[in-house]
């Protein structure tokens, strides 16, 4: 197509072939180096010869491009130009690329007032043209995390859920993975395993379809950490996923989602104390170019939390959480108020103030009651229980009690009687 343009002379055809092929680089070879220098050229043929319409495209990619690199002051930038070019040129589709992706870029900046602005602001506009596939982006993506953060976990689910519903019906097969691991990510957090492993497994199948390095290292640590969950700490394929994504997190092409990934696998080991492997999840967070690193920034912190407990430097604990309490509620990330609950329950009783801890595993139990986060309510209550070992209380009772019933709701959202037995198994309360 570049040649084609260059043998014709056609600037808007080289301008176009050279974003597209930027675009390839940026979203499937990882060669952002060559993907660079192909935008900076397409930019300078197209100012040249007035190219409005390559030049909107050209931001369009440079906004991929950026978010790829973790650059999102600059790919927010490129958006608004984009969206504001696209209006002007008549370009309905750039305009509502521009102002999709414009508000999940704030959302990853966590800007979240922001992002919940412009949300507000695009989405009319957009259902408005019919433009199915931003408005299943916008929708499956970015409100389906901003509810989920607000705590209207379920009704994040179900926004995201349907935008990959939409994209799969339309064939935009390419885009499905965001909002069905922004499913599947939510569908772990209200307990509901058997519905994660598949959202995983068609994050990774995408992933595999298209060599989207990323998608695949995501779902593989998706896949791990579900499966622990299911099958318990020992399961031998939760272990070679996990190694798998360890491996492939620090690659160019593998580390876009690394924070995320990275998160899953240590908040899922501090699960069974395995404080080694948490803390090693965790160093390899540090140089990422990742645009998850905002998102996944509270939950990072309180496992960083975790990780120092278990190496008895409760002072960088205290640091970690008192940090993460400052973004958790500055922010209002309300899904991850119960494990900041939980995790200050346990530095109290390292500090043997047992009063102190049970308030705090009471605050973690009813946050998540309240937004049906059962595996975090479960983890709360398990918390308690091993803070009563051997001791014949009704505090203990009601904790353990708690446990149980938990176990059992979970339990009975499995329609596979054999994932239901292997859960009951593995997540038997004593």
């Amino acid at each position: 197509m570049l040649a084609f343009g260059e043998r014709v002379d056609s600037a808007p055809f080289q301008v176009s072939a050279l974003n597209k092929k930027a675009l390839a680089n940026t979203a499937i070879t990882g060669d952002l180096v060559s993907a660079e220098a192909d935008l900076l050229r397409a930019r300078e043929i197209g100012e040249a010869a007035g190219d409005h319409a390559g030049i909107a495209e050209f931001h369009t990619v440079y906004c991929a491009l950026n978010t790829q690199q973790g650059h999102l002051d600059t790919a927010e930038e490129h958006l608004r130009e984009a969206a504001e070019l696209g209006s002007e040129i008549g370009s309905t589709f750039i305009r509502n690329f521009g102002l999709t992706h414009h508000a999940s870029t704030l959302m990853l900046m966590g800007r979240y007032d922001d992002a919940e602005l412009a949300v507000a602001d695009a989405l009319p506009i957009i259902e408005a043209s019919g433009d199915r596939l931003h408005t299943a982006s916008l929708i499956g993506e970015t409100r389906a995390f901003l509810r989920t953060r607000r705590g209207e976990v379920a009704e994040g689910l179900e926004d995201a859920t349907w935008g990959a519903g939409e994209l799969n019906d339309i064939g935009a097969i390419f885009t499905e993975p965001i909002p069905t691991f922004v499913a599947a990510t939510i569908a772990m957090r209200l307990g509901r395993y058997e519905d994660a492993l598949a959202l995983w497994g068609r994050v990774r199948e995408i992933g595999e379809m298209f060599g989207q390095t990323a998608f695949i290292v995501l779902a593989a640590a998706g896949l791990s950490a579900v499966r622990n969950a299911i099958f318990g700490p020992d399961d031998e394929e939760a272990t070679r996923l996990a190694t798998l994504a360890r491996s492939e997190v620090v690659t160019p092409r593998g580390q876009i989602f690394g924070h995320l990934s990275l998160v899953l696998l240590a908040s899922r080991a501090l699960e069974y104390d395995r404080f080694d492997e948490a803390g090693d999840y965790l160093n390899a967070t540090e140089g990422l170019q990742s645009p998850s690193e905002a998102t996944a920034r509270p939950e990072l912190l309180l496992s960083s939390a975790g990780v120092a407990m278990g190496e008895d430097d409760l002072e960088r604990a205290v640091e970690r959480i008192a940090e993460a309490e400052e973004l958790i509620m500055g922010s209002g990330v309300a899904f991850a108020e119960p494990r900041l609950a939980q995790t200050n329950g346990i530095l109290q009783l390292r500090r043997d103030d047992r009063d102190a801890a049970q308030a705090s595993f009471d605050r973690a139990v009813e946050g998540a009651t309240r937004m049906r986060l059962l595996p975090d309510l479960l983890s709360a209550q398990r918390r308690a229980v091993s803070m009563y070992a051997g001791a014949d209380m009704p505090e203990a009772e009601r904790f353990r009690d708690g446990a149980a019933d938990t176990v059992a709701e979970i339990a009975s959202l499995f329609e596979d009687p054999n994932l239901r037995k292997a859960f009951l198994r593995a997540n038997a309360v004593r």
